[in-house]
């Protein structure tokens, strides 16, 4: 079950029970049913890997497990160490410029937000419980004494840019994930630094506390330090600056250390760093030795498995509350688990999850902050909390502001503007909703959002049913110089001639989802509030899964890799129907004598095109099945008999459709043949192009 979060700096050795007994006991009765939804769920959840690896063999877990030797044999030329990166990330930013200008909160529980929501809080909140993301009556109730102050992002702003000043001596090309923490490559600087380097460095004792660094008053000073002793225009107290110098070597520890002195020296605020071979050890590192400290993963194979072996798995950037609860319902708390249950999550799991769990456990990864290259992200989006509402024209215009923030931030990111409109919406309840809405044209403009969305609000709206947060996100982008940005599309598939009724002219529903929340989770798990899937799914023809169906490249691919191990086609139903046959039976797929897939393109990032709701042990070696066109028996075990009998299949009733629209229809006898599915039609233009392709 998700329980109160302590994996965070300055807060170990906290009473989890007691800190989640108060926070229970001051929950609104909404919040109270939110969360037992959400219990509900991810103990269904637990109930069902748990009765499935029941039914699983020896043989399955040991084929499983040589499978996942296999792959992480094959992960082993994406473990490069020839690269330095670094991850910063200031300790409790806004909590510390705020402390900065106020020095009479340093040594009090503090945090900034509002009485809905805490955005950070100080290290001595954090010994009663506070952290960022909780409301901050919660936080009072945690620690009466709490003194909450409201947010001012100029202030952090210019801290921020102050920070990245320095930062960018180091790396030109650095990518700041947020206003408090920076991901570098230090390799080339590395290369650059033949001497030591020595610092100016000036710190402050005396009665005025006011300024940062400070000294102890009974540390001694150098008798080679200038002493410069003024009176603080602001207390009124005598202030002692002492100025004197510090080297630094060149090895990348030294380096590093000379940065975060530097970024004291500007701001007066500290920060901490991770430093290894790729940002996501990096950024874990840098939770290490919170605050003001630095930590450094070993480049040594064996060194960054031992590393891991013994984080809880809530220390892995992508692994959130929800997804901690389904892996701790498996026995595996620790990223050591995760490899010595690989066999299991083979089974359990989506090829996307279980690969990527794996690269987690061997300490293994791409960059993965190229999700937050501007070149290679997939959308942007903005959101805002706000006191339940149900007044439709202040949420329509939160909806309008929020649309306007979202276009205003494009050109910067070199964005033109994007195809795909989605609306988040989160209830009093707590229950979240999204709606998605493609158009055929590229939205550049706040008004053209805007439009779109106040359509969605305006439907999704009820009086009864307040509103606590807002979202807005646009995808399916275009950039600026790509050839791709044009106002419409120049290609259009056999999906385009077969669109279901749009909700509206010029565009429609994408997706409708209740997510499972789960804050920076790895696992997205995406269910209606009946707990089944909802939205643009369909199944697809080769195993059976349900699949996300609107991007068809995505479905494609998917498909791609069911062909490649499946002799024959089954039809949905059909392959569900054999899946259960073997899950009663044992026979799953993993006791098949197949070799793992070989990495694709796409493994150093998780990337997960296709989200395949039920998740499911794999492909399974199909050996008889019927035609998903005509139902007609297939030969068995003879792939190119099958497709050819496909193709024959898929030509007639395109050709016959394509003919209808530009024939009169009969009527009648059109009316009695159901309309195909969206599934259907991505599978007929799939096969088609296979057929032009040969």
């Amino acid at each position: 079950m998700t329980s109160f979060n302590d994996n965070k700096a300055g807060m170990s050795g906290l009473d989890k029970e007691k800190i989640q007994k108060i926070i229970s006991e001051n929950t609104s009765a909404n919040y109270e049913q939110h969360s037992q939804k959400q219990k509900e769920r991810i103990q269904h959840k637990i109930n069902q890997n748990n009765a499935l690896l029941a039914t699983f063999t020896d043989e399955q877990l040991t084929q499983a497990e040589m499978e996942m030797d296999i792959y992480a044999e094959d992960l082993e030329m994406f473990r490069t160490a020839d690269r330095t990166k670094i991850h910063v990330d200031m300790d409790a930013f806004y909590a510390a410029v705020e402390m900065l200008e106020a020095p009479e909160l340093r040594d009090v529980p503090m945090a900034v937000g509002g009485s809905d929501m805490l955005s950070t809080s100080n290290y001595p909140a954090r010994k009663f419980g506070v952290r960022a993301g909780m409301p901050g009556f919660i936080g009072k109730k945690l620690c009466p004494r709490l003194k909450i102050v409201p947010p001012n992002f100029h202030k952090y702003k210019a801290k921020s840019k102050e920070a990245q000043s320095v930062f960018l001596e180091y790396d030109p090309n650095l990518r700041m994930g947020s206003l408090d923490e920076a991901y570098m490559d230090f390799t080339d600087y590395l290369k650059q630094r033949t001497e030591p380097a020595t610092r100016k460095r000036i710190r402050y004792k005396g009665d005025c506390v006011c300024v940062l660094p400070l000294m102890k008053n009974d540390e001694e000073v150098d008798a080679s330090s200038i002493v410069t002793e003024v009176t603080c225009e602001k207390c009124k107290k005598k202030r002692v600056s002492v100025e004197d110098s510090v080297t630094f070597g060149c090895e990348v520890e030294d380096v590093v250390s000379e940065m975060r002195f530097r970024v004291e020296q500007k701001t007066g605020l500290t920060c901490s760093a991770g430093i290894a071979m790729n940002w996501r050890l990096a950024k874990i590192g840098s939770d290490m030795n919170k605050p003001n400290g630095q930590f450094c993963v070993s480049k040594d194979k064996n060194g960054i498995i031992n590393f891991m072996k013994d984080l809880p798995i809530r220390k892995v950037p992508g692994i959130g509350g929800v997804s901690e609860a389904v892996l701790k319902g498996l026995g595996i708390e620790k990223c050591g688990d995760l490899y010595k249950k690989r066999a299991q999550i083979r089974l359990l799991f989506t090829e996307n999850s279980w690969s990527w769990y794996l690269r987690v456990a061997l300490g293994i990864d791409g960059d993965f902050t190229e999700s937050n290259d501007d070149a290679s992200r997939k959308s942007i989006s903005v959101e805002r909390t706000f006191s339940p509402s149900s007044n439709i024209g202040q949420l329509l215009g939160t909806v309008e502001e929020l649309c306007e923030e979202l276009i205003t931030s494009l050109p910067k990111k070199e964005i033109v503007g994007g195809r795909c409109a989605t609306l988040k919406v989160k209830f009093a309840s707590f229950d979240v909703i999204t709606r998605a809405i493609s158009v055929d044209y590229v939205v550049k403009t706040a008004e053209q959002l805007f439009t779109i969305l106040k359509v969605v609000l305006t439907k999704e709206c009820d009086e009864k049913k307040g509103v606590r947060l807002l979202g807005v996100k646009l995808s399916k982008l275009q950039f600026t110089g790509d050839p791709k940005a044009s106002e419409s599309t120049t290609q259009r598939s056999l999906n385009d001639f077969f669109k279901k009724a749009e909700i509206c002219e010029g565009f429609k529903h994408d997706a409708e989802t209740v997510k499972l929340e789960d804050e920076n989770d790895g696992v997205q798990v995406i269910e209606n509030e009946q707990g089944t899937s909802k939205g643009s799914f369909g199944q697809c023809p080769i195993c059976g899964a349900q699949l996300h169906t609107d991007d068809i490249l995505a479905v494609n691919r998917h498909i791609d890799r069911c062909l490649a191990v499946c002799p024959v086609v089954l039809s949905g139903q059909d392959a569900q129907k054999d899946r259960k046959r073997k899950n009663s039976t044992g026979e799953r797929a993993a006791g098949s004598s197949k070799k793992a897939p070989k990495i694709p393109n796409e493994a150093k990032n998780k990337d997960p095109d296709v989200e395949v709701i039920e998740e499911d042990a794999g492909p399974s070696a199909i050996s008889a099945g019927a035609c998903p066109i005509c139902e007609k028996a297939l030969p068995v075990g003879n792939g190119r008999a099958v497709n050819q009998h496909i193709d024959e299949c898929l030509n007639k009733p395109v050709l016959k459709k394509l003919q209808d629209n530009e024939e009169p229809r009969n009527g009648a006898g059109d009316q009695a043949k159901p309309k195909p599915t969206k599934a259907e039609m991505m599978t007929i233009d799939y096969q088609l192009r296979k057929l032009f392709e040969r």
